[in-house]
């Protein structure tokens, strides 16, 4: 899309405990990085990390299921 700035800082929420999503955030990271993204990376289990990096990120992806998505939203809500 033209005039639309690059997504360069990622952030990946991952549901803990859910090795699916681990090992793809692991994997999308690792792509990421490769693009020359900044990734910030961690579980959803404690929103507080990404509440702290939120307002530093243009997009957050979650890998889980609901539950991570709404975890995701409140981290981010604040900022």
């Amino acid at each position: 899309m033209q005039g639309m700035p690059p997504l360069t800082r990622v952030g990946l929420l991952f549901r803990p405990g859910r090795d699916e999503a681990e090992e793809l955030s692991g994997r999308l990271e690792g792509v990421l990085r490769e693009r020359g993204a900044r990734i910030w990376r961690g579980p959803a289990n404690d929103g507080s990390e990404l509440a702290e990096v939120a307002s530093e990120l243009d997009v957050v992806v979650t890998l889980g299921g609901d539950g991570t998505i709404v975890r995701a939203l409140h981290s981010v809500a604040c900022w």
